[in-house]
């Protein structure tokens, strides 16, 4: 009977986070399907991808796959919030090379960037992404998602 009950404290204390250090925190995700394309070589706001969630402490992740027009150009992905960057969310790919003899080498290189976002519940938090140089990047398909720690 002892360990019935304790199961049962135990499995509602963890259904409603208390004293339970797993538990279940608040997603928000944005999604978008299409191409869309820049030639800019400062970061811009991927398509859709921004959220303002309630004050607090976030994990952010944006995810695309990145494509380039452009041999040996980097595409570059940020996470931002409040229109500053969080520095070490910067990921960047180069989706096409050209290497020796033929023709250059098309990717579709999918690319992740993460970072840990705090808002006073005014902020926005936003993917954006930019190129080194050459012709238009694209990229297809993306997403943010962000799960409340704090």
């Amino acid at each position: 009977m002892k360990i019935i009950l304790f199961t049962l404290l135990f499995t509602m204390q963890a259904l409603a986070g208390v004293n339970n250090p797993i538990s279940f925190q608040p997603v928000s995700i944005v999604s978008a399907t299409g191409t869309i394309t820049t030639t800019s070589g400062s970061d811009v706001l991927m398509t859709g991808m921004t959220l303002t969630p309630p004050a607090g402490v976030y994990h952010a992740q944006c995810d695309t796959t990145l494509t380039n027009d452009s041999n040996n150009s980097q595409v570059f992905v940020s996470i931002y919030v409040g229109g500053t960057q969080i520095a070490s969310s910067e990921k960047s790919a180069k989706p096409r090379v050209q290497a020796g003899f033929g023709s250059a080498l098309n990717l579709d290189v999918p690319i992740t960037s993460v970072g840990e976002a705090t808002v006073n519940g005014s902020q926005a938090i936003e993917c954006r992404w930019s190129r080194s140089g050459g012709n238009a990047n694209s990229i297809n398909g993306r997403s943010l998602k962000l799960e409340r720690i704090r």
